[in-house]
């Protein structure tokens, strides 16, 4: 087939085009894209991203992604909260990950018909789409697409490239430090030329320099907490290791599709199904490259095993699509060692009428699925009907409704998250806002403190109690509370104001005004109103 790179960017753009209009999905987005706008809208920014966390507040500091945060200010240095940019770019960088890949495979098959089936395959792949369609995920292709580089590059023995690809592999995900591994592999069992291991040990310091650059650049950054020993990471791999089985049925047969999957609601038997497929493609396949074969188990497992270790693998109990994206171009390669792609599939009509058939399919079901990811209240209410054992999946759609003015859908979905899980985080707070304006306000108090409980720093379950206080004429326990607020966060601007109009009314003028002064001190707006009641008291 002619213009291969042509066919696999018509791919992309017409199953991938409808997410450059979706808005936010409220998992980790809203937070990267809006409550963090305040830095990541300044372009000046792009250069702090190797010494400053602007993923901290997502991550938990538990992370170093410099290439991430990087991209995500250059997008809201240009379109600040429109996600339309966001979404282009990861559409693009899926692209990109596409094209390389094509070049990559064409490596490892020596077949141009069985390399543009597999990138596009990959490229509308129903797997994916969390990859593309969700803001957060595009650490996935940015390392998958300087991994692809990187390996070309060493191929080609183009050494300045092979660097500069690793170099912003590592800055974009911690799966990056697996690459000396992969390109040894690579090297002995894919590349056929002479010289091949002088190259590999002339690159090697390369290899060295990089990883103890990006070690203590990571150890700058990174919470010490998120330090874990070799029993640790082995104990969370083994926690998680039902994910492998589910991933692999969802590359096979992509029917169960979750955007919030949790291991208590995993489907286990597509998994199997996917297991016997491979092993008979394998076993009944005459034609085959048993290094290949090799190569491409080596590269799932590599890069799908250390995705499954979680800083604390009791509460990060998801196993979220986008974590397949990587470690399937292991099963892509694995597959075009069947029989079927060992000759020119569009010199055969049967051939060319099955692989086509898949694809179309495939990119069906890629339209559909990728039409939950248009906002947040089709995102969750998905979320809830394929995961509906995750607390957290019906917090989020509790939230959504609520924003939605739907109160009794979103009391319904708090009530079922804290049925499912009594320590989950601010479902009870959530609850408490809906009772306060419905007046229960007895409820409210109880469902407050309950929150306070299991989140103690939490600021706005101590301000929204504050609130509750104030409307149930019991200011001195307002105040309190909304102190207290200031306490966790300095930047709470709605306390300070509350508690400048609460010391106005009781005559603690010096304390209204000292209000006004931090507020102002933290970059809060002055309401003109309040401003005016205080004008006789401050200072001149």
């Amino acid at each position: 087939m002619k213009r291969p790179y042509l066919w696999i960017t018509l791919a992309v753009v017409l199953v991938y085009g409808q997410i450059l209009f979706f808005k936010l999905t409220f998992l980790d987005d809203y937070t990267y894209v809006v409550e963090n706008s305040i830095f990541l809208t300044y372009f000046r920014n792009i250069f702090r991203v190797f010494t400053t966390d602007f993923n901290a507040a997502v991550s938990g500091g538990f992370y170093y992604r410099p290439l991430l945060a990087a991209s995500l200010i250059f997008n809201a240095s240009i379109a600040g909260q429109n996600p339309f940019l966001f979404h282009l770019t990861d559409l693009l960088l899926h692209l990109g990950v596409c094209l390389l890949l094509y070049r990559f495979l064409l490596n490892v098959s020596e077949n141009k018909s069985a390399s543009l089936f597999g990138a596009l395959l990959f490229a509308a792949h129903p797997l994916l789409v969390q990859t593309v369609a969700w803001i957060p995920a595009r650490n996935d292709s940015l390392v998958t697409l300087f991994i692809l580089w990187h390996l070309i590059a060493l191929h080609g023995r183009k050494h300045w490239q092979a660097a500069i690809s690793m170099a912003l592999a590592l800055a974009s995900k911690e799966t990056a430090a697996v690459l000396p591994l992969i390109s040894v592999l690579y090297t002995w069992l894919i590349v056929k030329e002479p010289g091949k291991y002088k190259n590999l040990i002339k690159f090697s310091p390369v290899w060295m320099l990089l990883l103890i650059a990006w070690y203590f650049g990571r150890m700058l950054l990174v919470n010490p907490e998120a330090s874990m020993g070799i029993g640790a990471m082995l104990k969370s791999i083994y926690l998680s290791s039902a994910a492998i089985v589910q991933y692999l049925g969802k590359m096979f047969l992509p029917v169960n599709l979750s955007n919030y999957p949790v291991m208590a609601d995993l489907q286990l038997a597509y998994g199997f199904i996917a297991l016997a497929i491979i092993a008979l493609g394998i076993l009944l396949s005459k034609i085959k490259n048993n290094r290949a074969v090799l190569f491409g188990t080596a590269w799932f497992f590599i890069f799908l095993l250390p995705s499954l270790v979680r800083v604390n693998p009791v509460t990060y109990s998801e196993v979220l699509e986008h974590r397949a994206y990587l470690p399937m171009i292991g099963i892509i390669i694995l597959v075009l060692q069947w029989s079927w792609f060992k000759s020119d599939w569009w010199d055969s009509k049967p051939r060319l009428a099955v692989s086509s058939s898949v694809l179309f399919i495939f990119a069906a079901v890629n339209v559909t699925h990728a039409f939950s990811f248009r906002n947040g209240l089709a995102y969750w209410s998905q979320a809830v009907q394929t995961s509906p054992s995750s607390s957290f999946a019906h917090k989020q759609l509790g939230a959504m409704k609520y924003f939605a003015n739907d109160h009794a859908g979103a009391e319904a979905e708090y009530k079922t998250a804290i049925a499912l899980n009594q320590e989950e985080t601010l479902v009870h707070g959530n609850l408490g806002l809906i009772y306060t304006d419905q007046g229960r306000y007895v409820e409210a108090e109880h469902l407050y403190l309950e929150e306070i409980a299991v989140n103690p720093n939490y600021d706005k379950v101590h301000f929204n109690l504050g609130y509750l206080y104030w409307l149930q004429k019991k200011p001195a326990e307002a105040e309190k509370l909304w102190l207290k607020t200031l306490q966790i966060n300095p930047y709470h601007f709605q306390a300070y104001h509350n508690l400048a109009i609460h010391y106005y009314q009781s005559q603690k003028f010096s304390d209204g005004v000292r209000m006004l002064q931090a507020l102002a001190a933290h970059g809060g707006s002055l309401d003109p109103n309040l401003l005016r009641d205080y004008q006789p008291y401050l200072p001149r």
